[in-house]
């Protein structure tokens, strides 16, 4: 620390005489010794200091020093300055703001969680300034665009990752979709111009006062490579095109990228008009983001995406790398955005941007336990905060541990360790934290599981991926019992039409991984060929929606409750059969094999109706259908296993299947 500490004494008489810094000094020490810290701490907050003379006399000087500035010029005289003048001004305020934001984090007074908001709502504001500034300038010449009842039609930016997630980073770039409500002409300047073209002037402005490099620095590095088709795609799109777009082209990783998008705002520069359409907005965007059914297949796409990482850091060479390495900021952001994707249709609470807001409803929902949502708070959040001090050390973007000695011996000191082997080790055994629970969420692509299947498997795979020319014989390397030659004859007589029920390659994937996985469990609870017949119409009937394939795929538990059940009774496989959004309760048994109270219907009847809008009573009437057959399944399933108590305790044979012990005197006296 001591040499730390000299560095910063160092750096102050650089920009001081020795009279003012002894005078100032003698009245005010306590602020020497804090700056003097920042500037052994920070290169960003002394290179800045030095550049804006009037900051460091702030910082020495005011009563407040560290006080987040607000931005206080008019608006008249915002919007009247020249080109230039507004990009220095913006500049100026950026980079004051920046290091108040910094020697905040540095000397403890506000915690990560602040720090990320307040970065977050800069960047609302820097937008809200750019874009009023822009408008004014396109003012004369192109006048307003303004919809058929004369009110202002705005240019919205959604703000995407973690700006949308108010997590932004200290140097991070910002990534923006700048979209418009409606088509239309431009009114009151000195030329008439569609709104395309006027919204993609205004947008080439914006993006020219935020990312134009000048001697003052940047406000923030915009990427818009989010966009609808990319760098190839407009710069800025209707509501309608971004609806037709995602309806007909969206991808998987758009939709993981959509999850923490939220239009930017800010009080000074957003009217309620304007606030209006943003919401119209995100309601039409939320389809494609959150299915209504549980979505299993956004599993393989996030393991999908994680392995192009994986390919990218090792590429890259990027050793230490806190945010994308096994455990890193990224697994545990997948972790609870892959939670979102596959839930959060059926659970609005989960239709949030910030993962710190997330995460509680998580554990609401029974999906982690309290303790291991502290574990994965306490280890995301320390994570970003050493990716802030990494960052703020000389406003970069990196997430790289360090590896020169000066740069470490800040880490060590702003964490308070001994040594760089003590903090590698803390490191370590966060990212370990994170990359257990990120595995037990994600885990491995099936395909590339190494674990040896169990024979029985094997020899289901064995038939079902080879031609069936015939039954097969004793010739054959398999041993087969009576009852599997049953089930196999069954499957042989069904193969043709489960994959013509197929319409994609990806399905046909999926249902070669689930056929032989059913057939084993069909094997193993010995049901009869009608019932293997029945539980294989109802495969066919899902075979279109590669979703359900997934859900059974991934969910070994489900499948053993569908055999199960299914081969039980009739009814449920009907059920299933017409309504296969119902496979969504064989995930849990707990839930599936315990029948509400009659005084609990009508209150959940009410939380399932809350995301729904008041007057849209087609999708009132769904929901009420949805919770019918539900209610209705549940019942007829306890029935079926004769599992009425709510009272007992559940426990798991090795073959996954629920069995259910009750501890309520009344229901073993009377046996219900």
């Amino acid at each position: 620390m001591k040499k730390l500490a000299n560095i910063g004494k160092v750096r102050l008489e650089e920009l001081l005489d020795v009279a003012t810094l002894d005078s100032i000094s003698a009245s005010n020490s306590a602020q020497v010794e804090k700056l003097e810290y920042l500037f052994s701490v920070s290169d960003f907050i002394f290179r800045t200091c030095s550049r804006q003379p009037d900051l460091l006399d702030q910082l020495l000087t005011s009563a407040t020093p560290f006080e987040v500035p607000s931005w206080q010029l008019p608006d008249e005289q915002w919007i009247a300055m020249s080109e230039a003048e507004a990009m220095k001004t913006l500049r100026h305020y950026r980079n004051q703001l920046m290091v108040i934001i910094a020697a905040r984090h540095f000397l403890k007074t506000d915690s990560i969680k602040k720090c990320m908001r307040d970065l977050s709502q800069a960047a609302d504001l820097f937008f809200g300034l750019a874009r009023q500034w822009a408008e004014a300038s396109l003012l004369p010449r192109w006048g307003r665009a303004l919809d058929e009842n004369s009110n202002p039609v705005a240019m919205i930016a959604l703000g995407m990752g973690k700006l949308g997630g108010y997590e932004l980073n200290f140097s991070s770039d910002i990534d923006l979709i700048f979209c418009y409500s409606e088509k239309g002409i431009t009114e009151g300047g000195r030329n008439a111009e569609d709104f395309q073209t006027y919204f993609t002037k205004l947008a080439q402005k914006v993006i020219h006062l935020l990312d134009t490099v000048t001697p003052d620095g940047q406000v923030y590095r915009v990427d818009m490579r989010l966009r609808p088709f990319g760098d190839s795609g407009p710069l800025v799109s209707s509501f309608a095109s971004i609806e037709n777009y995602y309806q007909d082209h969206g991808r998987d990783w758009e939709r993981y990228a959509l999850l923490k998008a939220r239009p930017l705002a800010h009080p000074n520069y957003t009217s309620q008009v304007e606030y209006s359409q943003q919401h119209t907005l995100i309601e039409m965007l939320r389809p494609f983001v959150f299915r209504r059914y549980i979505d299993f297949s956004v599993i393989e796409s996030l393991r999908t995406m994680k392995s192009q990482i994986k390919s990218e850091v090792k590429r890259r060479n990027l050793t230490n790398n806190i945010k994308l390495g096994a455990g890193g900021i990224r697994e545990a952001e997948f972790i609870v955005q892959a939670l979102q994707m596959l839930r959060g249709g059926k659970e609005p609470q989960l239709q949030q941007s910030s993962f710190l807001v997330v995460l509680p409803e998580l554990t609401r929902l029974k999906v982690f336990t309290k303790a291991e949502s502290q574990l994965i708070e306490q280890s995301y959040l320390w994570l970003r905060e050493c990716e802030q001090y990494l960052q703020a050390f000389d406003d970069k973007q990196t997430q790289t541990l360090p590896m020169d000695d000066l740069n470490q011996q800040r880490l060590l000191h702003l964490f308070e360790f001994e040594s760089w082997s003590e903090l590698l080790l803390k490191v370590e055994q966060v990212t370990k934290q994170v990359h257990h629970v990120f595995n037990e969420v994600i885990g491995d692509d099936p395909d590339a599981q190494t674990i040896k299947p169990s024979p029985l498997l094997k020899k289901w795979r064995h038939y079902w991926l080879t031609e069936i020319q015939s039954t097969p014989s004793e010739s054959n390397a398999f041993e087969e019992s009576e009852h599997f030659l049953v089930l196999l004859a069954c499957l042989f007589d069904n193969k043709k039409e489960l994959i013509k029920s197929v319409l994609s390659s990806k399905g046909r994937d999926k249902l070669d991984l689930l056929i032989p996985v059913l057939m084993a469990e069909c094997e193993r609870q010995n049901i009869a060929e009608h019932q293997c017949k029945s539980i294989l119409n109802i495969i066919r009937k899902i075979a279109t929606r590669t979703t359900y394939l997934s859900l059974l795929g991934e969910n070994p538990g489900a499948l053993t409750q569908l055999v199960s059940l299914v081969s039980s009774c009739d009814f449920i496989g009907q059920e299933l059969r017409n309504f296969p959004m119902l496979l969504d309760q064989l995930i849990d048994p707990k839930l599936l094999y315990s029948v509400p109270l009659i005084k609990d219907y009508a209150p959940d009847l009410r939380r399932n109706l809350l995301r729904v809008a008041p007057d849209d009573l087609e999708l009132q009437m769904e929901i009420l259908r949805q919770f019918k057959l539900s209610s209705q399944m549940i019942i007829a399933a306890c029935d079926v296993k004769n599992y009425r108590c709510t009272h007992g305790e559940w426990s798991f044979n090795h073959f996954g299947r629920s069995n259910f012990r009750s501890s309520c005197e009344y229901c073993m006296a009377t046996n219900d």
